[in-house]
């Protein structure tokens, strides 16, 4: 499971990155202890309700939310306005 990996990988290495497919996988590796959540080819709508569902959880002080794909200089600013790092 993501859970079990995500542990096992914190014995070796000090950060973690995961790229999640949905909000349950987010929610799961922020608990879990990943470092880093990567959401790529994502849509700014779909980053935000993930952000703001980790803010709700009390779960977004301890990672770090990456964006990737599909960026660009004619909608970067809608992904900043997300809350991604």
């Amino acid at each position: 499971s993501l859970l079990e990996l995500i542990q096992k990988a914190r014995k070796q290495y000090r950060t973690i990155e995961v790229e999640v497919e949905n909000l349950n996988d987010a929610i799961l590796a922020a608990k879990a202890g990943a470092s880093i959540i990567m959401l790529d080819n994502r849509a700014p709508k779909e980053i935000s309700k993930i952000v703001n569902t980790l803010k709700k959880l009390h779960l977004r002080d301890k990672i770090r939310i990456e964006a990737s794909g599909g960026i660009d200089f004619t909608n970067i600013q809608s992904y900043a306005r997300t809350g991604v790092d």
